[in-house]
């Protein structure tokens, strides 16, 4: 007897209330999908990110360490560049917070950075991007 009541414990169907909040739940995540302040924190991250691993191949390419590290970086910048041509060099985060705030080129999607400042970002990080890379390419000849 103790097993029958065990086996019918383990099979028990989960109450309905417990698949509610389970929907609930799911339905939760997806409107934080569809926030543009989730969108202004996964932004921000990347941002951050990249501004260390920009950090890091100046770094390793203007004090002649270069590493692995500097061939991940380039690779990661590569992977980057890629992804903004391939959406006409507009990052895909800032289009998707567009189209939540249903107004083109008003989106700050960065928490911290001025619009003018992101306005000329890829001025500024691409110019970065490039003296870093013609820094490797000299040392690798050199």
């Amino acid at each position: 007897r103790d097993d029958s009541v065990n086996a019918q414990t383990i099979n028990k169907e989960p109450h309905p209330m417990e698949r509610k909040d389970r929907l609930i739940l799911i339905y939760k995540h997806t409107l934080m999908l569809h926030s543009i302040a989730f969108i202004r924190f996964v932004h921000t991250a990347i941002f951050v990110f990249f501004n260390v691993i920009m950090a890091v191949l100046l770094y390793e390419v203007v004090a002649d360490k270069i590493s692995i590290l500097t061939w991940i970086v380039v690779g990661l910048f590569a992977i980057e560049v890629i992804v903004l041509i391939a959406n006409n060099w507009t990052c895909p985060l800032t289009i998707y917070a567009e189209n939540l705030e249903s107004y083109r080129g008003q989106t700050t999607d960065i928490f911290f950075l001025p619009k003018w400042f992101g306005d000329r970002m890829f001025i500024f990080y691409g110019g970065l991007l490039i003296v870093a890379l013609l820094f490797l390419l000299v040392r690798l000849l050199t």
